[in-house]
């Protein structure tokens, strides 16, 4: 799902422009310097490493370049004064297989220094209405109807970003995910699509 170039804005402030594109090896370095946070891993699926490895970044790398089972994009930052560019998060979906192919699961993370400015509700937008709404008619053999998030319940901020996009709380797992010696209690949020 990752094929072709793409690079679309999010937003631009008084440092910086933000925006999404397609994940690149130049990007190896700054994803390092973001992933490589237990705050960041701390909410995550213990499939992302903490800490985060050039070993890890090589494999991510590779993979969102050539999955075909997921559309992943960075989440790009260009410093006005600098012109220095570095990503600064990930985000993404995939679709559910069997008789779940109707739907799929939606995710990110972003570095910590931008947590708390409004960015990451802007970049989820962005990638729910110019990645996740142009396709949602093409997906084969059943237009996509739903979209699910995992959110630990600890991570208000992240329920809020969905919760702005569109997406409600539809279920609290307790016991959800064993992690760092003690368990986490999970929501799934879901957005559907009624057309």
């Amino acid at each position: 799902m990752n094929q072709g170039s793409i690079h679309i804005n999010v937003r631009e402030d008084e440092e910086a422009l933000y925006f999404l594109t397609n994940w690149i090896p130049e990007y190896k370095e700054s994803l390092i310097r973001y992933a490589d946070n237990p705050n960041i891993a701390k909410y995550l699926a213990c499939r992302f490493p903490s800490p985060y490895t050039e070993e890890d970044a090589l494999w991510y790398l590779n993979y969102a370049q050539t999955t075909e089972d997921e559309r992943l994009m960075a989440i790009v930052r260009q410093d006005k004064s600098t012109g220095v560019i570095e990503a600064i998060g990930s985000i993404g979906f995939s679709f559910y297989k069997g008789e779940r192919e109707h739907s799929g699961e939606f995710g990110y993370w972003l570095g910590e220094k931008f947590w708390g400015k409004k960015l990451m509700t802007a970049v989820a937008k962005t990638f729910l209405d110019e990645c996740i709404e142009p396709y949602r008619h093409q997906h084969k053999p059943v237009t996509l109807s739903k979209l699910t998030a995992v959110v630990y319940t600890p991570n208000t901020g992240s329920v809020r970003v969905l919760e702005k996009n569109g997406f409600e709380i539809e279920a609290k797992l307790k016991r959800y995910a064993w992690k760092d010696g003690q368990y986490y209690d999970a929501y799934i949020l879901s957005r559907f699509y009624d057309d």
